[in-house]
């Protein structure tokens, strides 16, 4: 495991972050007033893309793990950075299900077909996307958590100054660093594999419910794997022009 030298964020990145975010949260409530159907409808496509990229990430994180890769450990930390957009995300899918009847025909619509009355059935579908998705955000997370958790043993006072609680926190219970990187690093390959099966099958889930079923006569088996695949591919490609960034 790498510890990485403490960069901290220029202070132009986030005010243009902020910037931009106010101006998102204007257009869309100014959207919603407007065309609320449309605006409704773009939340989840971006939604779809970046949370898909962020899981994409902290999957080839666990996939660098399961086949104990050594090259990518010098810039692994950036894609372990696109697991603090999916509790983010967790909540915008929240409020995506308040606006279901502007996005998903058939809330407004009782399907013709008897097996998509039973698979779109809202309580089914609600209940089944968000424990889906809550899945993979607390695999994803606590795998990402452990990895941290052996940077702030080692390295303590390391890190922003707001989150010195949180590392304090996560220190408690370390022991010797030989012993904390033997049980994590045990831990991580257990949590590895479960994130993978959450991952692909739960965005085989996910893009059924929340892509393919907006479509009332789409319908594909290989939908979720080119979804997921994609997913996969775009986060490298995400990843690869932020190193060459930097």
């Amino acid at each position: 495991m790498l510890v990485g030298i403490d960069r901290p964020t220029p202070p132009i990145l986030k005010t243009i972050a902020l910037v931009l975010a106010g101006l998102g949260l204007i257009v869309f409530v100014i959207g919603l007033f407007v065309d609320p159907d449309r605006v409704w409808q773009a939340l989840l496509v971006n939604w779809l893309y970046f949370t898909s990229i962020s899981s994409a990430g902290v999957m080839f994180v666990a996939v660098q793990r399961i086949t104990t890769a050594r090259w990518s450990r010098p810039i692994i930390r950036f894609l372990e950075g696109y697991a603090a957009f999916l509790p983010v995300a967790f909540v915008l899918l929240l409020a995506l299900l308040v606006g279901r009847h502007h996005i998903f025909w058939w809330s407004n619509h009782v399907p013709e077909i008897p097996e998509k009355r039973v698979w779109l059935n809202p309580p089914f579908f609600f209940t089944r996307v968000i424990v889906v998705y809550a899945i993979i955000t607390l695999l994803s997370v606590w795998y990402i958590y452990t990895s941290v958790r052996l940077d702030v043993g080692i390295l303590p006072e390391s890190g922003a100054k707001w989150a010195r609680g949180l590392r304090e926190r996560m220190r408690k219970g370390y022991r010797d660093e030989r012993r904390e990187l033997h049980s994590t690093h045990s831990l991580q390959g257990k949590l590895a594999v479960f994130l993978g099966f959450a991952f692909a099958f739960g965005w085989i889930l996910l893009s059924w419910d929340l892509s393919m079923s907006l479509d009332p006569h789409f319908q594909s088996t290989v939908y979720g794997w080119w979804f997921f695949m994609g997913a996969w591919v775009t986060a490298l490609a995400s990843w690869t022009l932020i190193v060459i960034a930097l």
